[in-house]
């Protein structure tokens, strides 16, 4: 229904104009029922269909659709092989997972990782939706260095929802499990392409991950750098960049202004984090 898209980015432009008229907190308090009044959305995104509760998720569909991940969308889909095996870890409501189903084939196979509920059911919803359900296999865990139990702060959106912080809207909480990649995909064969996007435990996932990553010598990671949000979980870019070192990764920042890959160093955070490329150099240091 793409005329909705249209009539929100419409009824943006008149709440832009009544904040600066001075109704901005009026315009606040009535903004959350005006969206949830509309509903759900079904919008097409590269040619897959995906269903979500407008309040919640229109800006993020409207930003994927307005292209701002087109040259990452485009490196993650060239990464993947026919037949291939795909993780996507923090999948959201499933925009990678359903492109990273229909890249590998019916003989390939993706291992979908989301621990909130709410939008794990999405996501599950939008793999049926596509005919894509069989070819995925959906995980309800967090994932850490180690097993244990934690707690996700849920936010309305999903796609912020973290183990570390209450900031960024985050409204209740929910008990999930935590388990090492390597526990949790133990009987997976190599693993040629890997997303991890998960606000913060990227650090802590990698280096769950040493038995995996040295198994899957032809492995492509794309991995989220958010100086914020690794901070809330006590790390730093540098620790982040440390620990793919480790594993022998070479990374690179993903230019979306350019389409080029440029040395992390040099990237630029138009926006507050940053996505990055990272290949194997071929000397693994397996712990």
């Amino acid at each position: 229904m793409p005329r909705r898209l249209t009539s929100l980015e419409r009824a943006e432009q008149v709440a832009a104009l009544a904040r600066r008229l001075g109704f901005g907190r009026a315009i606040d308090a009535v903004r959350p029922y005006a969206l949830r009044a509309l509903g759900t959305m079904e919008e097409e995104v590269r040619g897959l269909r995906l269903r979500a509760p407008f309040a919640s998720h229109a800006h993020y569909i409207r930003t994927i659709k307005g292209g701002a991940e087109d040259y990452l969308l485009d490196l993650f889909v060239e990464s993947i092989p026919e037949g291939g095996t795909v993780v996507d870890v923090g999948a959201h409501i499933g925009l990678f997972t359903l492109l990273a189903a229909r890249a590998v084939g019916p003989s390939g196979r993706v291992i979908a990782v989301e621990p909130n509920p709410q939008t794990r059911a999405l996501l599950q919803g939008n793999l049926a939706l596509n005919g894509l359900a069989e070819r995925v296999t959906v995980l309800d865990v967090a994932v850490s260095n180690q097993r244990q139990k934690a707690t996700l702060h849920v936010n309305e959106e999903g796609f912020l929802s973290n183990l570390f912080s209450t900031e960024d809207g985050c409204e209740r909480e929910v008990e999930v499990d935590c388990v090492p990649l390597d526990e949790l995909l133990v009987e997976a064969p190599p693993i040629h392409v890997m997303k991890l996007d998960v606000e913060g435990a990227e650090v802590a996932a990698l280096q769950g991950s040493h038995s995996i990553i040295a198994a899957s010598p032809d492995i492509t990671l794309f991995c989220e750098l958010n100086p914020g949000t690794l901070q809330r979980a006590g790390f730093s870019p540098d620790d982040l960049l440390a620990a793919l070192a480790e594993l022998d990764f070479q990374a690179q920042a993903i230019d979306e202004r350019s389409r080029t890959l440029v040395p992390v160093e040099r990237a630029r955070f138009d926006r507050p984090f940053v996505d990055l490329l990272a290949k194997r150099t071929g000397g693994h240091r397996a712990s």
